[in-house]
């Protein structure tokens, strides 16, 4: 069976890196990747390929960095991929997530009456302002099998009634984890610890609000009067910061290190090593939770809440006084590593697998 595995986004290659392992080991699949280019700027998506031993794509779409909208990316990734599945004479397509990507590389499978399996299922954050709740929602209504990490996701998908097939099957990112974790120790990097915050904030809800952008400025000033802050900054952030004359509050602050996107095995180092995390994303909140590093979520829900459930998550949205009350809170006591990893065991890849050589 002739297998495509979508990637587009820097997470979404992380997540499918194991799936595209497991799969190319059996015969039974000829599997290939097809990267979107959603995430074209090289500082998200270059050194990830080395980093998890994955191939050149056997079709990348080609001009997104040309769209200026959401309806132009999608549809201009849906045309990509619709060629990229007929030249290829696919017959299973695989998206993980929440991205354009996903949603593109979905709709262009179900129009052409291709399987359409839908890693990371379940995911709700109800908050329809996002983006990518419209993406998951869709996906999960339109795919054949639903990959769910989670009893809560499962529980979400059972209660909207999908049409497809539902397997538990854990998270693909703890596998990538224990992949780069491996990959750290061989090359001998000395993990030193360091007391610093590792902050980051991308969200489109949060960076293209003016008021929330300037909050988070005010965030990361407080912040670094208590402990160091690490600053990877993602090209929205950037171009936000700079569009409303922002970039300079931090630039100077002496305690901010402002870094450009880094590769996944230094980010995850920089995780490891931190005394907390502060994020809008939904991958640092999964992967702090699993490295056993607490996490202040700088929204106002999560479509992670078992973060939240086993102690690892705080969700404090981005008023100002609410968290910093809460980094004081979470630095006066110790809780990391006080917790079990809800995701799974690191076999999500293969479980994926070995359940659709079963049910196709």
């Amino acid at each position: 069976m002739k297998v495509d595995i979508i990637m587009g986004t820097r997470p979404g290659i992380v997540k499918m890196s194991s799936v595209y392992h497991a799969f190319v080991q059996d015969n039974y699949f000829e599997t290939n990747i097809v990267y979107t280019g959603q995430h074209y700027s090289a500082t998200l998506k270059d050194n990830i390929w080395e980093a998890f031993d994955l191939p050149t794509p056997r079709m990348q779409v080609e001009g997104i960095k040309d769209t200026n909208s959401h309806a132009e990316q999608i549809a201009a990734m849906m045309v990509g991929c619709e060629r990229a599945f007929i030249s290829g004479k696919t017959e299973l397509v695989l998206v993980c997530g929440d991205a354009n990507t996903n949603l593109a590389a979905g709709l262009a499978a179900r129009k052409l009456d291709l399987k359409l399996g839908h890693v990371e299922s379940g995911l709700r954050s109800r908050d329809w302002r996002m983006p990518e709740e419209h993406n998951r929602v869709i996906l999960d209504h339109i795919s054949d099998y639903l990959f769910s990490p989670t009893a809560n996701t499962t529980e979400n998908l059972n209660q909207e009634n999908v049409q497809g097939l539902i397997y538990e099957c854990g998270n693909s990112v703890v596998d990538a984890l224990f992949y780069a974790r491996e990959k750290i120790k061989q090359k001998s990097v000395d993990l030193v610890s360091s007391d610093y915050v590792l902050f980051t904030a991308h969200r489109q809800e949060n960076v293209d609000q003016l008021k929330t952008l300037s909050n988070l400025v005010d965030i990361l000033n407080q912040t670094a009067e208590i402990l160091p802050v690490k600053f990877p900054m993602h090209p929205r952030t950037l171009k936000m910061l700079r569009q409303h004359n922002l970039l300079q509050k931090i630039e100077d602050v002496k305690n901010i290190s402002i870094l450009p996107p880094l590769p996944y095995l230094e980010l995850i180092q920089l995780i490891e090593n931190s005394r907390c995390v502060m994020t809008d994303s939904g991958g640092l909140q999964e992967e702090s939770c699993i490295l056993g590093i607490p996490c202040l979520t700088l929204r106002d829900n999560t479509e992670r809440p078992e973060t939240v459930s086993v102690g690892a998550n705080t969700i404090v949205g981005t008023e100002v006084s609410n968290v910093m009350q809460n980094l004081k809170r979470l630095l006066s006591i110790n809780i990391r590593e006080s917790w079990s990893n809800p995701f799974g065991n690191g076999q999500t890849g293969k479980l994926i697998k070995e359940f659709l050589v079963n049910s196709l």
